[in-house]
């Protein structure tokens, strides 16, 4: 098991992340507009820590080592686009300040010429997405100082009343070193949070037992904790803020109906909230030695008949989209495999009372909140009722009931499959 401290304030190794309880007069105002700058590499080359731009830079990498039970609370809030411990000197000029108390001003509006200078890996992939143009996004930048090194921080929540770290370190009695870099997360605000100006930021210290330092007490090379990872698909961020009303395309999970009267009534509503609420089954009893049987999986249904399957071919990946079809039970489950750590199922079942049950489960680490926000976007706009299993960020777990508005069979929804497969898990 790995050791978790609750309130990290009380760790001596990481008193320099007090730091952030002193937002209080430079809290972050709009940002507006920003325009990204063209970009170039302005880490310092005297660096020791600075690690060459790749693709194993996407920041789902930076937590991939971690592979314990309790490890996967490890996960950066949506909201992060980028994590930096090798600031430029040009950076640190523009982003870094001291309030009277000389502690880092940790929670700052970073504009686009800022974001050049601080992430300059992260900026060319903010460009090509248009994310800073549309004039609704504004960018924060929080920053810290990590105490001791090395570290992986890992801002997991993000609000507008709270901020919440985790200091990971290394297992086992390591030889840390005993300052560490100043380390800068990117935020992006979709949502116009009101952010408070007495804003609270905690932390939570974890030990980890998958990366651990050997009897010398040299920390292993399986974790790479320096350096800038960023997202590379911003396609979640833009859907957010558009005001175009045709939400329904470029789908992920729900099939859109054919007509625009999205009309529910109060009886029909109280039908789609029982049938939203109805999974996950948690139990069910064999049909031959009469025993109770537990389900471990929420949100998913339990299809007892025999099931028909195929796959639907990704380039390299042949097996990216496999559908079990339960045509007795008229329902199905498409299983996919977003990233290379995470697995999601997504459930249809065509009910008798005029309504389609939509429900999406698994483990998708730093992919939960896309998921979650696409599916509940995707329901309320058509007109559904909404149910989270499990709120927590550890897992996805979500149904969603839809009005049958214009009486689609199961063959109709099993032809959608090849669409849903084709144009949406990709970005998870």
């Amino acid at each position: 098991m790995l050791s978790l401290k609750q309130n990290f304030y009380y760790t001596a190794s990481t008193i320099a992340l007090i730091a952030l309880a002193a937002c209080s007069s430079d809290s972050p105002t709009t940002a507006g507009s920003t325009t990204i700058p063209n970009a170039t590499d302005e880490i310092s080359s005297s660096s020791e820590n600075t690690i060459s731009s790749s693709a194993d830079n996407i920041i789902e990498n930076l937590l991939a080592p971690f592979t314990a039970n309790n490890e996967k609370v490890l996960q950066f809030d949506n909201h992060v686009i980028a994590y930096n411990t090798a600031l430029s000197p040009s950076c640190e000029n523009a982003m870094v300040s001291y309030d009277e108390n000389e502690m880092i001003v940790p929670l700052k509006p970073i504009s686009g010429e800022a974001i050049a200078k601080c992430f300059p890996k992260t900026a060319p992939i903010l460009e090509e997405s248009h994310l800073a143009e549309d004039g609704k996004t504004k960018f924060y930048a929080v920053i810290i100082y990590m105490a001791e090194s090395p570290q992986v921080l890992v801002l997991n929540k993000f609000t507008g009343e709270e901020i919440n770290i985790y200091a990971v370190y290394p297992g086992n009695n390591c030889l840390l070193d005993a300052t560490g870099p100043i380390v800068m997360f990117l935020v992006a605000d979709t949502e116009n949070i009101a952010i408070n100006e007495n804003i609270t930021i905690t932390g939570n210290v974890l030990h980890s037992e998958s990366w651990n330092c050997d009897e010398k007490g040299n920390f292993p090379d399986n974790v790479k904790p320096y350096g800038e990872w960023y997202r590379t698909d911003l396609a979640i961020y833009s859907s957010s803020t558009s005001n175009d009303s045709t939400i329904n395309t470029g789908r992920k999970f729900i099939i859109a109906p054919n007509t625009e009267n999205l009309e529910v009534s109060d009886e029909e509503r109280a039908i789609l909230d029982s049938l939203a609420k109805a999974f996950p089954q948690k139990s069910t009893t064999d049909q031959i030695d009469g025993m109770t049987r537990f389900i471990n999986y929420d949100a998913q249904y339990h299809f007892t008949t025999q099931k028909e399957r195929y796959t639907i071919p990704e380039e390299d990946n042949p097996y990216f989209c496999i559908v079990d079809v339960y045509q007795e039970e008229s329902g199905l489950i498409r299983s996919f495999t977003p990233n290379s750590r995470g697995t999601l199922q997504a459930t249809i079942l065509l009910t008798p009372n005029n309504s389609i049950a939509y429900l999406a489960y698994g483990e998708v680490y730093s992919s939960v909140g896309p998921a979650k926000s696409l599916f509940k976007e995707e329901c309320e706009a058509t007109n559904g009722s909404f149910y989270d299993y499990y709120p927590n960020d550890g897992k996805v777990a979500v149904a969603c009931a839809v009005k049958n508005f214009t009486g689609f069979p199961f063959e109709t929804i099993v032809s959608e499959q090849q669409s849903l497969c084709d144009n949406d898990y990709k970005s998870f």
